[in-house]
């Protein structure tokens, strides 16, 4: 948030007399307290035009009005012409009384009044040029490789952009799509085909030139041959789950228990299909099975599209997936899509069957699609798995619920039963964290039939978490208000400290709890249910462990237990059910034991970090685990551990890991081994780097040539430019390698990465590393610089945002201009925001040189980027468009005047007359 006080003494008087009157009102808002209808139905006649980037044609709504003497119709609707509005009973809509759209939101004022529950038809006109929720791809001569490819995203609040809707989710409707496009070109929409036809349109007349007459013998152009697919959903869905690709596809299809599943792919990529997609049917029959609710639509398709902006979207019945989910064989080892697939396909219930009824409960999309999907690895892959995946995600979260977060929530008045931190960015690992442990407070089996009753109860509906609750207490027979006080309500995570004490004489055990977390905003003491586990040996290498369940819940506890003997090691939390942070200090050797004897595998994953903060003492224990570890990753975690306590010291156990037959094992090593003197580590990362069978630890290798600082290894990675990967990882790594190296004779050979065309999905990280890479390496190279500035015509979003961050970086004089002119046509708000973090590095990073000649232009440069700070905060208040740009006037005015005296001449007057 800009400061508040800078902008307002930089601000006219009259300027800040009139900012109240250009704040928005809210009665001109449409909220759902404002929505006064039901929608029912939409149908979209809608014309594609990829030429023009734009949809031409209508929308249909039915609709009952829920008040009495209803005249006024208001849909959201943005980037749009409207040339027609009839809205009427169903079946003879009259024409509007008026039509207006302002501020996003078209009010149509009908003929005449209607009472309550009137079934009635609203048909709107219109022509579109979306900025956002629909996409248009074309090749260019920049860049030949991007497809001719349209496709919608309207997730939270964007599909608004290309037809008029409600655009929230409190309401539900039925979908018909009748799409033409140009023949030869497919269309993949909600629901099912239910016609496909082919016709005849007469071309539109050419233009002719100014002041001329037409043509007498002018022959007619030939009529365009368009298709016109016909899409039916006839379930319900809300506004942002409408979806539309258009595009050339290569389709595979086949049939899970009657359901037709359709994939679609690039041309010439169905080898891929079988990889990424190859187990949808599968995952199908869980979820159908766990949810106790049969896949819930006629129908399933995936399509792969270019440079789609997210991993993927979970449109009714047709989820959208960024082209990068399609992988070779080669690359299966280290990636693979199932993760994606899983999530997106769990939000057919979680999202699309069961939807959350504002924004605000986003964790019950999201949390829930993300858990489903773990679920699915712990069902497939393996209960140690599924694990270890969440302590992953657990840790995450913890690791993101910061005080400067926490300090920042702030409570809605009469929201008390709103979820406080899930919005903040927390939905998907928060919300998964919520419900695993919901799962340990219940138990596996009451919460599987607690998923179910709330799936069979509330399917076709929007929801809310106070409604999960109640379904989730039938099962469980008791309140669970206090739980979603906690982690729904609440936030934050408990902290605990523990300590052990063994008591030899009357053989008993004492453990003592305290909660340190302090009390503030949603976040007090907790209640919940712990797991202690008591590890006793048995013979050379087995182990029983007694588990013991205690509740805490005050700020200080003891707890006392009679035990045969002392264990050999204690954990708390057993299964790590429980995201938390822990300090819990243990002597080495009982860490050493439960890292070589503990059956639960989050034991020996938990051991193996700390141990490894121990220093070189335990070096031994954790080569002597390395060697006898089972799961890989807790023998990646060892490998890690090795590498903080004694790198040097465990420099043959790191050589020997590097041979580990999991891939995963051999990236530890790699990044293990950069830590080392590149005498000891170059041979063994160098032939890591040229090959090893997984390209991660290839990647890895680079990076720990890198590290180590190889001599010599500037030729692998000269080398390694030329190795295509997974998302080039290698080749990133590479360009990292050479950057880092100072060479600045790689300049001419890391170029290219900045300039060139590139497959989507793959080399627009490298892009992006490049362009970071080079900003550190010749800031001032003017080739760099005209690099950077060429990558602001990019077409994807992501390389234009890094090549604001480069040029903020790099500063050079041509930066403000460049950045000016971008934000004026920029529509990405990312890279928007890209932009104005830039100007505001320019204008406070001192980049602006000396007082010399050349120095005053840059003065002059610095002020335009003030000039375009401003506006950025300007914004940021919602100024009046004309107002903000008065103080921004100022700025250039006295830029241009700077300028017109470092040239000489008169042009300073006219300067003066402005």
């Amino acid at each position: 948030m800009p400061d508040l006080n800078r902008l307002i003494r930089r601000l006219s008087p009259l300027l800040f007399l009139l900012l109240a009157a250009a704040l928005p009102a809210t009665a001109d808002e449409l909220k759902p307290e404002q929505r006064n209808y039901d929608l029912e139905d939409l149908t979209l006649d809608l014309r594609v035009d990829l030429a023009a980037k734009k949809v031409i044609g209508s929308a249909t709504w039915l609709f009952k009005p829920t008040a009495d003497k209803f005249a006024l119709l208001a849909l959201h609707c943005e980037d749009t012409i409207v040339f027609a509005a009839f809205v009427g009973e169903r079946g003879k809509p009259e024409p509007a009384r008026r039509i207006r759209l302002d501020g996003g939101v078209l009010r149509i004022d009908l003929a005449r009044e209607f009472p309550k529950d009137a079934p009635l038809e609203a048909r709107i006109e219109y022509e579109a040029t979306p900025k956002r929720g629909l996409y248009f791809f074309s090749p260019t001569p920049e860049h030949p490789e991007t497809p001719s490819q349209v496709w919608s995203q309207g997730e939270g609040q964007d599909n608004r952009h290309w037809f008029p809707c409600y655009d929230e989710p409190d309401d539900r409707f039925k979908v018909t799509q009748r799409i033409r496009v140009p023949e030869g070109y497919q269309v993949v929409a909600n629901g099912v085909l239910a016609e496909t036809k082919t016709e005849e349109t007469p071309a539109p007349a050419a233009p002719a030139p100014a002041g001329a007459a037409p043509a007498q013998d002018a022959k007619p152009a030939p009529p365009l041959r368009e298709t016109v697919f016909t899409f039916r959903f006839d379930q319900n869905l809300v506004a942002y789950l409408v979806s539309l690709i258009v595009g050339k596809f290569d389709v595979v299809e086949e049939t899970w228990e009657g359901v037709p599943l359709r994939y679609y792919v690039p041309p010439g990529r169905k080898s891929a299909i079988r990889l990424a997609f190859g187990l949808t049917p599968e995952m199908m029959k869980f979820f159908s099975a766990y949810t106790g609710c049969k896949y819930p639509y006629t129908s399933y398709a995936q399509t792969t599209v270019w440079d789609f902006i997210y991993g993927g979207m979970e449109n009714s019945s047709v989820t959208t997936l960024n082209q990068r989910a399609l992988h070779a064989p080669r690359s299966h080892v280290d990636y693979q899509a199932d993760g994606l697939v899983a999530h997106e396909l769990a939000h057919s219930w979680f999202g699309d069957l069961l939807t959350c009824l504002d924004w605000q409960e986003m964790w019950l999309n999201e949390g829930f699609a993300t858990y489903f999907a773990d679920l699915w690895t712990e069902e497939h892959g393996g209960a140690e798995e599924f694990l270890l995946d969440r302590v992953d995600t657990a840790d995450g979260y913890a690791a993101a619920s910061t005080p400067e977060l926490l300090a920042r929530l702030r409570r809605e008045p009469g929201k008390e039963k709103k979820p406080l931190e899930l919005p903040e960015g927390m939905n998907y690992t928060k919300g998964s964290v919520v419900l695993h442990t919901l799962r340990h407070v219940m138990g596996d089996e009451k919460f599987r039939e607690g998923i179910r009753r709330w799936v069979a109860q509330h399917r076709d509906a929007g929801v809310t978490s106070e409604e999960f609750r109640a379904s989730l207490e039938e099962v469980y027979g008791d309140n669970l208000g206090w739980f979603f006080d906690q982690w729904v309500y609440g936030a934050g995570v408990p902290e605990f400290s523990v300590d052990y004490e063994w008591h030899e004489a009357v053989r008993h055990a004492v453990v003592r709890v305290r909660q340190t977390q302090p009390i503030s905003l949603g976040r007090d003491l907790y209640r919940l249910p712990v797991d202690l586990g008591f590890g006793f040996a048995v013979g050379e290498r087995g182990v029983q462990v007694e588990i013991r369940r205690v509740w805490v819940d005050a700020r200080q506890q003891e707890f006392e237990f009679d035990l045969p003997r002392a264990p050999e090691f204690v954990s708390f939390d057993v299964g790590a059910r429980i995201a938390k942070r822990l300090d819990f200090a243990r002597p080495p050797a009982m860490l050493e034991a439960q890292l070589l004897r503990d059956s639960d595998v989050t034991g020996r994953y938990a051991a193996a970090r700390r141990l490894g903060r121990e220093g070189k003492a335990a070096r031994a224990a954790l080569e002597r685990a390395l060697k006898d570890e089972a799961n890989y990753r807790v023998r990646a975690r060892i490998v890690e551990a090795l590498a903080e306590a004694d790198a040097e010291g465990a420099a043959p156990a790191l050589v020997e890991a590097a041979k580990d037959v999991r891939a995963e094992v051999r990236k530890a090593a790699a990044a293990a081994l950069g830590k080392l003197a590149a005498e000891k580590a170059q041979p063994t990362l160098a032939a890591l780097a040229e090959s090893d069978a997984s390209d991660e630890v290839r990647e890895a290798a680079l990076r720990g040539l890198a590290a180590c600082k190889a001599p010599g290894a500037g030729e692998i990675y000269r080398r390694a430019l030329r190795w295509p990967s997974y998302r080039e990882a290698v080749r990133g790594a590479a360009i990292e390698g050479l950057a880092k190296s100072g060479d600045v004779a790689a300049i001419p050979e890391l170029l290219p990465f900045v300039t060139g065309t590139w497959e989507a999905g793959s080399m627009h990280r490298v892009k992006a590393l490049a362009m970071d890479q080079l900003a550190g390496l010749a800031p001032k190279d003017p080739r760099v610089v005209e690099a950077v500035l060429q990558a602001f015509g990019d077409p994807y979003f992501r390389t234009r945002s890094a090549a604001a961050r480069a040029l903020g970086r790099m500063q050079p004089s041509a930066a403000a201009g460049k950045l000016l002119e971008r934000l004026e046509t920029e529509t990405d708000p990312g890279v928007k925001d890209a932009i104005r973090a830039a100007l505001k590095e320019l204008v406070g990073g001192g980049g602006a040189g000396t007082a010399s000649a050349a120095g005053t232009a840059k003065t002059a440069e610095e002020l335009e980027a003030e000039a375009a700070a401003l506006e950025a905060d300007a914004a940021a208040l919602a100024l009046d468009g004309e107002m903000k740009k008065l103080e921004a006037q100022k700025l250039r005015l006295r830029a241009k005047a700077l300028r017109d005296k470092a040239g000489g001449g008169g042009k300073k007057k006219d300067a003066d007359k402005k």
